[in-house]
């Protein structure tokens, strides 16, 4: 363990290591220390306890050295004189606490949300756990614009602080007297031909994302599901994608047929480490960079106001209008209740992958028709031969 007298010139010398961290602990002050990350951050913290628990106190140069060094001698008294009381946290220490352990149990699509909720809209930085008021809550949250938005961060942080309770972080959720936000009217939004046709002819690039939107329009299936992708799902030779249970909204597997417009799509595809869609840098994970990619595809398509998710419903309903049985279309979207009971699923299993594929074959060759009397596209005609559905 390299041990420096901790100065502003010292501190201003030291050198980011090559790769992972390295932390250079106080000789004026027992267990405070300052650990430098190979991006370049410069941390202090202070360990205290039997069980060397280790507190996160700011960053430099934001946080001055004179500060630092303050508030460490402060933790460090505060244990010495409560050495039954466990030391508090701060909020950032406290939370990868909480992700390392929620990570874990939630599915990679589910926790990527749940994280990105916390990261993006609550900025506690290095207050105590202990210390964050429900007036403090409630200004973070009232920030959030979106009602929608606004209730799954309510939800994310109440989680979070509900864990803090329960590791005797805190006395009580600041959140307990904070009713849930009002939550907006269940959209309704689907996209007409016109949209269909503009919205193919903007993804022609052949880009993950435009793949990624491509099969969610052919498949109906959720975004987490395409974007999390993985080769070893994809049976070629049976024509079906076989979703795990870890994957699914339902946490039960999911296997859905599909068609030669649908395959294409899949074949285009570039796996890296396993998954079709990994983002750039990001080897062996699922896509990333929603919302910038979802500008860019905006501002090409000219369509208003619509989500990924409005495909599903949009696949529904078309489908709907070309005669596909509810029964069919609700196995395509995987739900977990609707007019098939569990046992009728069960043992009429093999039957209902029959009309799936066929409904699914069936919209494939309503899209290429669409798109090829609606849009003029700048690429040659579209490479499909259309499959009898029935």
């Amino acid at each position: 363990m390299p041990k420096k007298s901790l100065t502003e010139l010292t501190l201003r010398s030291l050198r980011a290591p090559a790769r992972g961290q390295v932390t250079y602990w106080d000789t004026q002050l027992t267990g405070f220390n300052i650990r430098l990350s190979s991006g370049g951050a410069k941390t202090f913290s202070v360990v205290v306890g039997p069980h060397r628990q280790r507190i996160t106190i700011g960053r430099y140069p934001l946080l001055p050295l004179a500060t630092a060094r303050k508030r460490a001698r402060e933790i460090l008294l505060s244990a010495a004189l409560n050495p039954n009381k466990r030391p508090s946290l701060s909020f950032d220490e406290a939370l990868r606490r909480y992700l390392n352990i929620r990570q874990l149990e939630m599915r990679p699509g589910s926790f990527y949300e749940h994280r990105r909720l916390l990261d993006v809209h609550f900025h506690f930085g290095t207050t105590l756990i202990e210390d964050i008021s429900t007036n403090d809550a409630a200004n973070a949250l009232d920030a959030i614009p979106s009602p929608s938005t606004k209730a799954h961060a309510y939800a994310a942080l109440k989680t979070f602080f509900n864990w803090c309770l329960s590791r005797d972080l805190i006395e009580k959720n600041p959140l307990a007297t904070i009713p849930k936000p009002k939550t907006a009217p269940p959209r309704e939004r689907t996209l007409d031909e016109d949209e269909i046709a503009c919205l193919w002819a903007a993804t022609e690039d052949d880009s993950r994302y435009s793949l990624i939107v491509r099969l969610l329009l052919l498949t109906a299936q959720r975004a987490n599901q395409i974007a999390s992708l993985h080769e070893g799902w994809i049976d070629y030779n049976a024509k079906v994608i076989n979703f795990p249970a870890s994957i699914m909204k339902a946490n039960r597997a999911h296997t859905l047929p599909f068609g030669p417009v649908t395959e294409l799509h899949l074949r285009k595809a570039l796996p890296i480490e396993g998954y079709l869609f990994s983002a750039p840098g990001k080897a062996g994970q699922p896509f990333s960079g929603w919302a910038k990619c979802k500008r860019r595809l905006d501002a090409t398509s000219r369509i208003d106001a619509w989500t990924l998710h409005d495909l599903r419903r949009t696949w529904a309903t078309h489908s709907a209008q070309l005669d596909t049985d509810p029964h069919v279309i609700e196995r395509v979207l995987a739900h977990a209740t609707g007019s098939i009971s569990k046992i009728a699923a069960i043992y009429n299993r093999y039957k209902y992958q029959d009309q799936v594929r066929a409904a699914i074959i069936r919209y494939e060759n309503h899209i290429v028709q669409l798109c090829a009397s609606k849009c003029t596209l700048t690429s040659p005609p579209l490479p499909f031969r259309f499959i009898p559905s029935a």
